[in-house]
């Protein structure tokens, strides 16, 4: 597999496809195949069926609390292709995100892949977050108006997405 370069796009609304399960599986294997000892969670709205977003899949790729985990699938997640952010909402060395884009059947999926301990409060949000979006069709359809309305509103820069659905996630 080979993971191609990030481009930063204006946010824009897609609609769910059932690719995303299908490409985030494949790119989830590919990681774990390549990163021994790792989990690999697909969050998001991509995760969810019929719940549209940016298009964007989110990976999880969690690393147990042993010394040395942490820089060993950091540089795993480097060394399998993905690549620093270069835009929108730059996450920390600490929790590092990166970036990247597959060719998927003809199509181009792209993938952000956030690096976490395994059970941190972060992983055990996201994850609780896309069960109840998956289980709560009313919630799902909130979301779903919820992110339309804001990406209606012709963004350019990612982190004002971002930041104009974080409400939704802390109700």
């Amino acid at each position: 597999m080979e993971i191609g370069r990030y481009e930063l796009k204006p946010p824009a609304f897609h609609p769910w496809r059932p690719e995303f399960l299908e490409v985030a599986q494949e790119v989830g294997d590919y990681l774990k195949n390549h990163i021994p000892d790792i989990r690999v969670e697909h969050v998001g709205s991509t995760s969810v069926d019929y719940c549209g977003g940016k298009g964007i899949i989110d990976l999880l790729i969690l690393y147990s609390d042993q010394a040395g985990d942490f820089e060993r699938v950091r540089e795993g997640v480097d060394a399998a292709g993905f690549q620093h952010q270069s835009g929108g909402h730059i996450f920390p060395e600490e929790r590092p995100m990166r970036v990247g884009a597959v060719n998927y059947q003809g199509t181009e999926y792209r993938f952000h892949i956030h690096v976490l301990q395994s059970g941190c409060k972060e992983e055990r949000g996201l994850c609780q977050f896309r069960d109840d979006l998956r289980q709560d069709e009313e919630q799902r359809a909130s979301y779903i108006e919820l992110k339309q309305q804001i990406l209606q509103r012709e963004l350019s820069d990612p982190k004002d997405y971002t930041s104009r659905k974080s409400s939704f996630f802390k109700d």
